[in-house]
């Protein structure tokens, strides 16, 4: 019998005996290296035997607030109903922090109908490093992919080694061998933090290792459109709200909300090559802020459409990008931190924040329009349209 069904199993069970036969009244969510032996992340739950149907008290504390955790014991507290549990997979104990979030988009179609996902090739037990990869080409080996760097940037590729993908090495090919264009994603998880998933595009078609994971269209939707949502807040933001293993769970990327089909998906086309082209030999002798500056703002407009195709309310779209608030981007050369600014509090959709129109309604350029304008004629008009205002 499968071992992973049977932890499974006992853990339901567990979970049910806790929720029938006991009260919880708080539970405690921590980030990794909290405790001197425990690298993983950690759970407090405090309850007694009773069986009181009482409100527990739920409480998160990232990573970059745990010193302010410390001192102050202050969180981000919510107080969850005991049905919430049961009505939980497996009767969970853990709820998603964006969890208002992905119940609104409950209604769209999940990834898996748009695309294919898949591991790669995984070899056989107890085989040497040289019988699997090398940087010289040998008998039965083919250009593919096989470590995880952790500097590789979104818009370039892991470098490509001769792997073995003779039948006397290989213990079974999953998707791995890959003949056509296609979408390369990190198994591996990028960080502990929520940019968990890194994407490239490798436009020939390399075999892989089980290192990373094969994403391939499956309904003519364009590798930049994929590409741009699973480098997507939302696509790292899902992922990391549902997946608790270190490895990226396919099963949990083919369930990631998506809404590509029947929108107009130029935009994230054009935005998706104009961002591999800033990084073409073409731009190689610009100056190296300035074109990180235009990469970081072609990205946060690649983002910004994305977005778009879910139609968030305001409220949610900033609580979803406030999540990343604090925490580096992965697969970038700039300092990616943040999508507003510290203490801004406004619900302002992306795609209209980062625009040139909402840039310039900042109280400093109105004033200063006001002071390079101010004739006689201004002043009357704006003395009248305040009369009328206060007659109203």
């Amino acid at each position: 019998m499968d071992t992973r069904y049977v932890k499974k199993t006992l853990y339901c069970c567990y979970s049910l005996y806790i929720l029938e036969n006991c009260e919880i009244r708080t539970i405690c969510n921590l980030p990794d290296n909290v405790f001197a032996k425990a690298g993983h992340l950690s759970t407090i739950l405090l309850g007694r035997k009773s069986k009181r149907d009482i409100k527990t008290t739920y409480l998160r504390i990232p990573k970059n607030k745990i010193d302010h955790f410390k001192n102050t014991y202050q969180a981000d507290v919510e107080v969850v109903e005991r049905n919430t549990f049961y009505e939980a997979k497996g009767y969970s104990f853990r709820i998603p922090e964006l969890k208002e979030v992905w119940d609104y988009c409950t209604h769209f179609p999940k990834l898996k109908e748009y695309v294919e996902i898949g591991r790669g090739i995984e070899y056989k037990s107890g085989l040497d490093i040289d019988d699997i990869m090398r940087h010289t080409q040998f008998a039965g080996s083919k250009l593919g992919f096989y470590c995880y760097e952790e500097d590789t940037l979104i818009e370039r590729l892991p470098t490509l080694v001769w792997l073995n993908v003779s039948e006397k090495t290989v213990n079974t090919y999953a998707k791995g061998m890959i003949c056509q264009p296609f979408i390369l994603l990190n198994r591996i998880r990028s960080s502990r933090t929520p940019w968990r998933l890194r994407a490239w595009i490798d436009f020939e078609g390399h075999p892989c290792g089980k290192a990373f994971l094969t994403v391939v269209s499956s309904k003519k939707i364009s590798l930049y459109a994929i590409w741009a949502l699973l480098n997507s807040p939302f696509a790292n933001a899902y992922t990391y709200d549902h997946c608790t293993a270190q490895d990226n769970n396919e099963g949990i990327l083919k369930n990631i909300p998506v809404n590509l089909e029947y929108n107009d998906l130029s935009k994230i086309d054009s935005l998706a090559k104009e961002y591999f082209s800033l990084d073409s030999e073409e731009y190689a002798f610009r100056d190296i802020q300035s074109l990180n500056e235009d990469k970081m703002q072609c990205l946060l407009a690649i983002d910004a459409e994305i977005l778009r195709l879910y139609n968030l309310p305001p409220r949610l779209e900033k609580k979803l990008l406030d999540f990343f608030e604090g925490v580096q981007r992965r697969g970038v050369a700039f300092k990616f931190e943040r999508y507003y600014p510290a203490g801004f509090d406004s619900y302002i959709p992306l795609n209209i924040f980062i625009s040139e129109e909402f840039k310039h309604s900042t109280v400093e350029n109105i004033t200063k329009w006001v002071e390079e304008n101010r004739t006689p004629a201004v002043i009357e008009a704006l003395k009248k349209a305040t009369e009328d205002f206060q007659g109203e």
